[in-house]
């Protein structure tokens, strides 16, 4: 998903460290390509797409943007899209090259990628974003956990009895820009513009000038650490249920065509950050997402757990459904609420 472009790194880096060398050739002069999108109900289409360089003996691994990639969606529906890469300036110093276009992504659909680069052979891969989730509701309560304030937040929701499904949780801090201005005359100004604030200055003696302040989010996410006591999540699997997790799992192999309960604890200090660059909002979501990306994102849960336990060369390569490449392509369903916790002048 868009959203989510700040955690591409995230994923690079999980490429880099989780991958064995023999997934790749070691000639400098050949490549994979990478594909690392999530896409969501309601999102218009947003994918990055890079290459990989082996250096050397293979000891290096290098990331480029493909040089003229030519990417393509198909729907269940019969519909194609040609999607374009994008040159804004915001990509300009990023390793993947951003693929947008206006197409929107539904629910209920199949997809399929298809990414031409070069000469090496055609990348596809296909996906399904499931069905909306129902009767999905959450509620908040402060708890101690460890000694800490906790915030506890209360899941609900209906499990869809005619498929398979799979859920994640997961608790982002989105960066967030204050704009404040003010109406004078009927002309409206912005105080970040030096001119206009001289004005504001000079006329707010005189005047009843009120400023106003808009909330502006940024796409600048961070994962937040959470906790949870479920065992039927599949958390309990990867590790001890006292340690925090990046995202909690669900599968509904223990509540089929049900309604749904469940917990996360989340420490209050990761919501306060005095720095104000970096203060914003702090978002709670539930996905109902496609198989392969919940294999993907278990798999990366798995990774952190292991880390520092085994030696590298035992760590698990990543679960890929990247037909002659490598990544992933996932859909996923999104219900999301937000929570400002933050004095934001």
């Amino acid at each position: 998903m868009k959203a989510s472009f700040k955690i591409i790194v995230y994923y690079v880096l999980l490429i880099l460290i989780g991958c064995k060398k023999n997934n790749f050739n070691t000639n400098a002069t050949d490549y994979q390509t990478v594909v690392q999108t999530e896409i969501t109900n309601g999102d218009s289409a947003f994918i990055p797409i890079a290459q990989t360089v082996v250096v050397g003996t293979g000891n290096i691994i290098k990331f480029s943007k493909p040089i003229n990639a030519t990417v393509s969606i198909s729907d269940s529906l019969g519909n194609n899209a040609l999607i374009n890469e994008n040159f804004s300036p915001a990509f300009q110093n990023n390793p993947f090259a951003i693929f947008t276009s206006s197409y929107k992504f539904k629910s209920k659909n199949k997809y399929t990628l298809s990414v031409k680069n070069g000469t090496s052979p055609p990348v596809t891969a296909t996906t399904y974003i499931p069905a909306p989730i129902s009767l999905a509701k959450m509620d908040t309560c402060s708890c101690n956990r460890l000694n800490k304030a906790f915030l506890t937040v209360k899941i609900n929701f209906q499990d869809d009895i005619t498929s398979d499904n799979y859920y994640i949780i997961e608790v982002l801090k989105q960066r967030v820009k204050i704009k404040r201005y003010f109406f004078y005359r009927g002309t409206k100004y912005d105080l970040s513009i030096p001119t206009d604030s001289i004005l504001y200055n000079h006329l707010k003696a005189g005047n009843n000038i009120y400023i106003i302040k808009d909330t502006i989010p940024l796409k600048s996410y961070v994962l937040q650490d959470s906790y949870t006591k479920d065992l039927n999540t599949d958390n309990a699997k990867i590790s001890s249920l006292e340690m925090p997790f990046q995202r909690i799992l669900l599968t509904d192999a223990n509540f089929n065509g049900l309604i749904y309960h469940t917990k996360i604890d989340i420490d209050k200090k990761l919501f306060v950050e005095h720095n104000l660059e970096k203060q914003g909002r702090i978002l709670i979501r539930l996905k109902s997402v496609s198989k392969e990306l919940y294999t993907y994102l278990f798999d990366n849960e798995r990774y952190f757990a292991l880390f520092g336990s085994i030696p590298n060369s035992q760590l698990i390569t990543l679960h890929s459904n990247i037909l002659n490449g490598f990544g992933i392509f996932g859909g996923s369903y999104l219900e999301q609420w937000v929570f400002y916790f933050e004095p934001l002048n």
